[in-house]
């Protein structure tokens, strides 16, 4: 070791033994001697440029699985593709649709069995739909109406009106908005700032209000209760917004799924205001920076991913 810098000399690092004299066992040897290093710094100056690089990965793909996607053929391509996760969107598709898909999952793998690398049984998330608000229709759930900049446009929570909604009226199934926003009566009437096209059931946002909506609604109860039954791996929790809310989803899977994981997702400003008591009662926090840039201002985007990745 150099006494006056404390960092050990470049060496070519520990001589392992061939894969040969270990035997039958699957072991990863690449880098091996990078990782035994006593300091970070170390860890950086060992590491071998021709070294083979390792099979194994520390970082998992997620994939939210959809009717193109849902066949046990496809699920091989995306398996051997990298996949480790099969997420359920309950937002869409009934508890039989979802039930033929975990299905799929478990059996999919099955044809890799004889490979180590590529065997490796994919878990199962639930992600529940979560207190969204959404609009009313035009019609049909694909229909849209156009809405023009500088137009008025009555916001309506009267259930006479969701499937009546034209560029004049849009009906939203949130009776307390109003009181959200503070403009009155039962309604809004507002000015359109940006026009375009707006489509039916589609999800509304209001950056900065506090949505006093339950964390987990009657839909997400029965949801959670399907996923207990099929066993599935961890839940993908929506508008969770305080440890409150983690601890009522954990309420409802109750005992036998009491191992069952719980990822939060941040998702607004209140949830990263309050992240670090949603940390301490989760399994994992998932940081959705997408919806973030709709919350919070996109500059800003990146030093709360920082404060809460760091």
């Amino acid at each position: 070791m150099d006494a006056g810098s404390g960092v050990r000399p470049r060496t070519s690092g520990t001589k392992l033994k061939p894969h040969s004299e270990t035997g039958t066992a699957f072991i990863q040897t690449q880098q091996l001697h990078t990782a035994m290093a006593d300091t970070f710094l170390e860890h950086v100056c060992r590491l071998d440029i021709d070294s083979t690089p390792i099979m194994a990965r520390n970082t998992g793909v997620i994939c939210t699985t959809a009717p193109a996607s849902q066949s046990v053929e496809m699920l091989k391509v995306m398996i051997k593709s990298g996949m480790s996760v099969a997420c359920l969107n309950f937002s869409h598709g009934t508890h039989e649709y979802h039930a033929e898909t975990i299905k799929n999952v478990h059996a999919a793998p099955e044809s890799f069995a004889s490979d180590p690398i590529l065997y490796q049984p994919d878990a199962v998330a639930l992600g529940t739909k979560g207190p969204e608000i959404r609009t009313g229709l035009k019609g049909s759930s694909t229909a849209e109406v156009k809405l023009k900049k500088g137009a008025t446009l009555k916001i309506i929570v009267d259930s006479a009106y969701m499937e009546k909604c034209d560029e004049n009226i849009l009906w939203l199934d949130y009776k307390n908005i109003y009181k959200v926003k503070e403009k009155g009566a039962d309604f809004l009437v507002t000015k359109v700032e940006n026009g375009g096209s707006l489509g039916s059931k589609k999800w509304v946002n209001l950056p900065g209000a506090t949505v006093d909506l339950p964390a987990v609604s009657q839909k997400d109860i029965r949801d959670l209760k399907f996923g207990v039954e099929q066993d599935v791996d961890m839940v993908f929790a929506s508008f969770i917004c305080k440890a409150a809310d983690v601890h009522e989803v954990r309420k409802v899977l109750g005992e036998k799924g009491k191992n069952i994981k719980i990822t939060s997702k941040i998702e607004n400003h209140e949830d990263v205001l309050r992240f670090d008591e949603m940390l301490e009662v989760s399994d994992g926090i998932t940081v959705a920076h997408g919806d973030l840039g709709i919350e919070i201002p996109a500059e800003q985007i990146f030093l709360a991913q920082k404060m809460m990745i760091g």
